[in-house]
This record gives C-alpha cells, sequence and structure tokens, in this order.
C-alpha cells in the first residue's frame, strides 16, 4: 500500500504543465530543443511518481540519473531558443546522463555528481544568455523584446536551490521524515515555478524570438547580405576615428533621409543591405562616433521621432506614434522610453505641458 503526499501532487502537476507545454510550443520551428526539455521533465515526473510510490522502487532506481540530465538539457534548450545551430552530436551531452544509470544503487554519489554537473551547464547557460544580450544590442533594434534576463534570474535560482536539494539528500538520516519532505516539495516546487514561467515568457515573446531564429537561420544558409554592394564613394581601408566619422555622417543622412529606423525590429544586416556598408563598419561607426550600441542608436531616432509628432499630432496616442516610429509594441516603447529619459511617455508630456 502506497502513501501519498503533497509532493507527489506537486510532481502530478509538473507532469500536466510538462504536457500542457509540449502541446502549446510543439508547433513553433525556435522551440524544438525547449520541447524535447519538456518531454525530459515529463519522463522524469513519470519515473518520481512511480518510486515515490513504491511501484518500481524495488525493481530498479531510474530518477537519480535525471539530475545528471537537466543542466545539459536546459543549456541545449536555451541555445536553441537564442536561434544557435545544432545537430545531432550536441546528444553526447547526455553520454554522463546514460553512464550513470547501472550506478543508481549509489544515489547520494549520482545525485551529488548530477548536482556539480547542473551547476556547470549552468554557468555555461548563464554565459551564453550575458553573450546573447550584447549581441543583440549591436545587432537588432529589438533587443528589448528579445531580453532573457528573467530566464537567466530564474536559472541562477533554481541551480541554487538545487544546491540546497543536495545538502538535504546528505543530511537525510539526520533530519526527520516530514522536515525531508519539505525540503522535497521546495525543490519541486520551484521546478514547477520555473518551467511555469518559461512557457509563459516564451508565448509571449514568441514573434520576437521567430524573427530571431530567421535571421539566425537565413544567416546559416548564406542568405545575408555578403557586402559586395559599393560603399557609395565611401574609403572602408582606413580605420581611425575620422573614417568612422565619415561613414557615421553619411549613415545617419540616410537613416533619418529614408526613415529606416521606422522599419520595425530593424537590425545590423537589414542596414547594412539598405546603405550598401558593411555590417561591422557601421557598429563601429555607432559605437565610436555616436558612444551608442546599434540598438541605443535607433531607438534613439525613434524616440525623437516620437516627440516631434507629439507636437505636431497631439491627438495621437502613444501607442500609434510609437508604432509608426518603428516599434513593435507598447511594453517595448515605455521600457525604452524609460530607459533613455528616466520617465514614462505620460509623464514625460505632462512635463512639457507644465
Amino acid at each position: 500500500m502506497f502513501t501519498i503526499s503533497f509532493v507527489n501532487f506537486l510532481q502530478v502537476g509538473l507532469l500536466t504543465l510538462s504536457i500542457f507545454g509540449i502541446l502549446v510550443l510543439a508547433s513553433f520551428r525556435q522551440y524544438r530543443q525547449i520541447c524535447l526539455l519538456l518531454a525530459l521533465v515529463s519522463v522524469a515526473s513519470i519515473f518520481n511518481l512511480l518510486e515515490e510510490l513504491d511501484i518500481t522502487r524495488n525493481l530498479y532506481l531510474v530518477t537519480p540519473i535525471f539530475v545528471i540530465g537537466f543542466g545539459p538539457a536546459i543549456y541545449l534548450a536555451i541555445k536553441g531558443i537564442l536561434g544557435d545551430k545544432l545537430g545531432w552530436l550536441q546528444l553526447w551531452h547526455f553520454l554522463p546522463m546514460l553512464a550513470a544509470l547501472p550506478f543508481t544503487r549509489y544515489p547520494e554519489a549520482v545525485i551529488a555528481i548530477g548536482t556539480l554537473w547542473r551547476i556547470i551547464y549552468a554557468a555555461l547557460s548563464l554565459r551564453r544568455l550575458f553573450k546573447f544580450q550584447k549581441e543583440v544590442m549591436q545587432q537588432r533594434s529589438d533587443a528589448f523584446e528579445l531580453s532573457m534576463n528573467w530566464l537567466a534570474w530564474s536559472l541562477a535560482i533554481m541551480t541554487f536551490v538545487s544546491m540546497l536539494n543536495l545538502v538535504r539528500l546528505n543530511v537525510q538520516p539526520l533530519i526527520s521524515y516530514s522536515h525531508n519532505l519539505i525540503g522535497q516539495g521546495i525543490s519541486t516546487g520551484v521546478s514547477l515555478l520555473f518551467f511555469m514561467l518559461l512557457i509563459r515568457q516564451l508565448i509571449y515573446q514568441k514573434d520576437a524570438l521567430a524573427s530571431l531564429f530567421t535571421t539566425r537561420s537565413s544567416e546559416a544558409k548564406g542568405e545575408s547580405f555578403t557586402g559586395e554592394k559599393p560603399a557609395h564613394g565611401l574609403d572602408t581601408s582606413s580605420h581611425d576615428n575620422d573614417h568612422y566619422g565619415q561613414i557615421f555622417g553619411f549613415l545617419s543622412k540616410e537613416i533619418q533621409a529614408n526613415d529606416w529606423y521606422q522599419i520595425p525590429r530593424l537590425t545590423l544586416n537589414q542596414l547594412s543591405e539598405l546603405s550598401g556598408l558593411q555590417p561591422r563598419e557601421i557598429s563601429r561607426a555607432i559605437n565610436v562616433t555616436a558612444k551608442q550600441n546599434f540598438n541605443d542608436y535607433i531607438n534613439h531616432l525613434r524616440l525623437e521621432d516620437v516627440i516631434r509628432q507629439m507636437d505636431n499630432k497631439p491627438e495621437q496616442s502613444f501607442l500609434n506614434l510609437a508604432m509608426a516610429a518603428g516599434f513593435n509594441s507598447k511594453s517595448s516603447f515605455n521600457q525604452v522610453f524609460k530607459r533613455h529619459h528616466g520617465m514614462t511617455p505620460m509623464e514625460f508630456r505632462q512635463s512639457r505641458q507644465g
């Protein structure tokens, strides 16, 4: 006869959530790796339930190996979200998990190795997320819509909880059953919250991430701009400040004359195609001359447009003006506006009227 605890209900919730996530996200190409992660969570939840209810525990203990597998699965899922190219060779990341299967009769040792493995992969995941944030700020005007700070923080918190859970497992003989159950419940509950947040945010950011995925896929196939267009008579052989000042002067004039900044989700490669300049020349010219990254520079032009139109068309709403200037959503516009001006658009308008 088995005993049901509140932890089992959390495990059922995690299993249900994982299956729901797969059903919702499976239709999006950029979420294939996420679906594989959720499939692993589903399988782990099933084995957890079977073992917690003493149905399979006496046959063979399986669940410790999933502690080793979650780190690589999360890491590869993050790379997939960010548009990194992944192949079948990436499956080698799961070899340690399979290699640990014959040794699950020593669960404490397997879980200890798994926790260390998880910390290593969490560090790799965080490094990739931070690198990604720098990349999109230099290459895309919709960087705020692609922000993964929420994922970095939630991953760090879940890894910390995993470390505490390892301590709990090592001191199990010294604590009561109820305290041990609470610790297990907290660990499972944090995982449940993590995947709830993950699925919610991926649904919310699906359009921006789809755009990123398409861009990365095109670049991988060699469809992005190759730099063969003429540079409009500009000398690109020098690399001093005067050279970049000349490029920036030409670029700034062209962007504003043609309203290129109004193109939604404008990227560095798109601007390269439009201007005939090399992406690296554009990026460096903006960095050196304007002292800004690509994202800040383009969004600064958009904000100037909004403020200018705000005076010329006072009857228009901020949202209409923002969309016309190239922003993709009200939330991204508000975030960029506050970052540049230190106040909300409404507060800014009130300050000008006062």
